[in-house]
């Protein structure tokens, strides 16, 4: 008799489950990103929550460069095929789009026995789709000695530039800018 009940339960949870993943499984990602328009692309990759789903990211190929991901939100990529996170290093040549902002400062003790010095930057990592990206540099602060030898505090260059990305897969991003 345990054992037919025991049958029961596990056939009762069989369906239970079955019944309960059927509405998931009918929300299955499709193969392709959602097709939404520039202006609407720009606002989901500025404001939208690209890291909820990472099964909305998709690879890019060099070959679909003008035809692809242009009216597409951006999504944050997966983890490369053994593990790691796609990232880049700050100071380093970014292989990936980010939706980020990074602040840094730095100080130099007497350099060139011209006394200290202090830079402080902020980078604004902006995407607007799948291809598209704006990388914002701007130095809030520099602060070092003139010709006068008397110290100076400015604010530096901003800067603006335009990123594209060729292609990407899993394990590897070509990008432009």
């Amino acid at each position: 008799m345990r054992n037919v009940s025991r049958c029961g339960v596990v056939m009762l949870s069989v369906i239970l489950s079955a019944g309960l993943a059927s509405p998931a499984a009918a929300k299955e990602p499709s193969s392709e990103p959602e097709h939404v328009g520039v202006l609407d692309a720009a606002v989901e990759s500025l404001t939208g929550d690209v890291y909820a789903e990472p099964s909305r990211w998709r690879p890019l190929s060099l070959g679909t460069l003008f035809t692809e991901g242009w009216d597409q939100a951006w999504a944050s990529p997966t983890r490369g095929s053994g593990g790691a996170p796609r990232q880049g290093w700050i100071g380093a040549a970014n292989g990936v789009f980010y939706r980020l902002g990074l602040a840094a400062y730095s100080y130099a003790h007497d350099v060139g026995d011209n006394g200290d010095e202090h830079a402080g930057t902020l980078t604004l990592y902006t995407p607007f789709s799948r291809r598209f990206e704006l990388r914002h540099d701007i130095p809030f602060v520099v602060n070092n000695k003139g010709s006068g030898n008397s110290y100076h505090t400015n604010v530096g260059d901003f800067s603006i530039a335009p990123r594209v990305i060729l292609s990407e897969s899993q394990d590897f991003t070509q990008s432009f800018g």
